[in-house]
């Protein structure tokens, strides 16, 4: 590597830990890229019916996770081999290990969630008359020591603001606000709020990602009352919204926050659509100034549905999946809801965006042929590490054009960045496809790096060990080079004339040209017209 040079080799890149949910076990792997192996770490594997329950990791504690079996819910941590020295060729993949934190019996849990400190971890079970005492519990993340336990028909069960300072619980029609710290014995409830909507409507609950405490509540059409997106400041829940916007005849809606917590991006959906031109109803997409208390509805041509939206982790900038199946557009938008640029049309119905927020992967899973790009949304930030790379989130956006690094063809279950924001993964799990079960591993230039088959795969979870503005920063590899398909042509007889195949053409035809070379494929910047005054 040369003297200032901050872009970092494969050769210089520790293994990556991943942890695998196989049918009767859960353990501890680690990822090579030098080697490209996948190596099953021994004596990291516990035992157990892993496949009713996803993994959930702490916010606070990334290598921290819970998992549950049928019959136990776990908390484990990955951490470094005690008294280990700098990997070497033959010990770099034994660099992790699983050590077992606590272990408690809750059987039948389905779904687990921590508190934002970390500090509460969450469990929640099938309701059943044998458990009289309530299908969710609350336990200390430092001690094992079970809180509380009560019946919950809803999940999530309990959400939380930044720092535990609130905690917000629907109970029986209602929400309750909290004091966020749920160790006190004594935490008291602080509001009220009726929901006026009977047990089984599905409402739709946000917390701000920044430390003030905002709620989003999204409540459905009901009884000729209209779809409803309402703020609030908590604690004060009885104060009513600082902001609420109608929706019509909604009955679903889904929530997204930026990073910096100053916009909402709200995809509502309606089952019926009034023009008659979708069996599956209608899909629009607003966007809500959090600061300002405006919404702007981002609008499309009439037979377009939204097929999937991400914000930047670390821009308040948008990428929407947009159009007619199975041929869609993807558009990048600022806060304001104004395009930046445009990634042409394909049959897409996937984002995912990099950890460190430079990358972005845009592809079709489902009935869609597999077809996965991978585009580097901020070229101009060199492997040096842009701002927003540095500081973390920004609400800066960038004018340059993306440029796509490679492509690849995998049909798959689930997709993942892994933390270093340089490897990709596409899973086939059991839960959506009972044969042919695999990791397939790639780079982002779109190389094919490893495939590893299973014979039952629930669950792979990369393991962030630091956060994602730590990881060195590595640009993209040299896009693979793909052969040219040419276009076939018509036959000619081998002593065939030119003069004579001159007169076997069509009027009106002419032989294709030639097309230059333009550079990489990548996305175009919009212009935005000037109004005339």
């Amino acid at each position: 590597m040369k003297p200032g040079n901050t872009e970092t080799s494969c050769a210089d890149v520790l293994p990556l830990p991943i942890v695998l949910r196989k049918d009767k076990s859960l353990l501890l792997a680690t990822f090579s890229e030098r080697n490209q192996t996948l190596t099953e770490i021994e004596g990291s594997c516990m035992t157990g019916d892993y496949s009713e329950c996803e993994l959930c990791f702490n916010p606070a504690r990334p290598t921290a996770f819970a998992h549950a079996t049928t019959t136990h819910v776990r908390y484990s941590e990955v951490v470094p081999l005690e008294n280990s020295v700098a990997c070497t060729t033959t010990s770099e993949n034994s660099c992790w290990t699983l050590r077992l934190l606590f272990e408690v019996e809750e059987r039948n849990t389905v779904a687990l969630s921590f508190s934002t400190t970390g500090s509460i971890l969450v469990t929640y079970s099938i309701m059943d008359s044998k458990r009289p005492e309530g299908n969710m519990a609350l336990y200390h993340t430092a001690t094992g020591q079970l809180l509380r336990r009560c019946m919950q028909a809803r999940w999530p069960g309990m959400v939380w603001s930044q720092q535990d300072v609130y905690c917000v619980r629907p109970v029986q029609g209602c929400l309750h606000v909290l004091e966020g710290d749920l160790l006190k014995e004594d935490a008291a409830t602080l509001s009220k709020l009726e929901l006026q909507l009977p047990q089984d409507a599905e409402i739709e609950l946000s917390m701000c990602p920044s430390n003030v405490p905002l709620l989003a509540l999204f409540k459905p059409f009901h009884k000729q009352t209209q779809g409803t997106l309402c703020l609030y400041r908590l604690p004060n829940l009885s104060d009513g919204p600082m902001y609420q916007a109608t929706f019509g005849r909604a009955e679903s809606a889904t929530l997204l926050w930026s990073g910096s917590g100053n916009h909402l991006a709200v995809l509502v959906k309606s089952e019926r659509d009034s023009s008659g031109k979708s069996y599956y109803g209608t899909v629009s997409l607003y966007l809500v100034d959090v600061g300002g208390r405006k919404m702007k509805q981002i609008k499309f041509s009439s037979d377009e549905s939204v097929h999937d939206c991400q914000w930047s982790p670390t821009v308040d900038e948008l990428m929407v999946i947009h159009g007619t199946m199975p041929v869609n557009k993807t558009t990048l938008y600022d806060k304001a809801g104004v395009a930046l640029m445009t990634f042409g049309e394909a049959p897409r119905n996937v984002i995912l965006w990099s950890p460190n927020g430079r990358f972005c992967t845009l592809g079709g899973t489902g009935n869609l042929a597999g077809d996965f790009v991978f585009f580097d949304v901020h070229p101009s930030s060199g492997t040096s590490g842009s701002s927003a790379h540095k500081a973390g989130i920004t609400t800066d956006s960038s004018s340059t054009a993306a440029v796509s690094t490679g492509e690849f063809n995998q049909k798959s279950s689930v997709q993942f960045w892994a933390p270093d924001s340089h490897i990709f993964l596409c899973a086939v799990i059991y839960t959506r496809l009972r044969i042919d079960n695999k990791l397939v591993f790639y780079k982002n230039n779109g190389e094919h790096l490893l495939t590893q088959k299973y014979p039952i795969l629930y669950g792979a979870h990369w393991v962030q060990t630091q956060r994602p503005q730590l990881y060195p920063m590595r640009s993209a590899s040299p896009r693979k080079a793909t052969a040219e398909l040419t276009k076939p042509q018509p036959y000619r007889p081998p002593h065939a004339s030119e003069a004579a195949s001159a007169l076997l053409k069509r009027p009106g035809s002419s032989t294709p040209k030639q097309a230059k070379p333009a550079g990489p494929p990548g996305a175009t910047v919009v212009v935005q017209k000037k109004k005339r005054r």
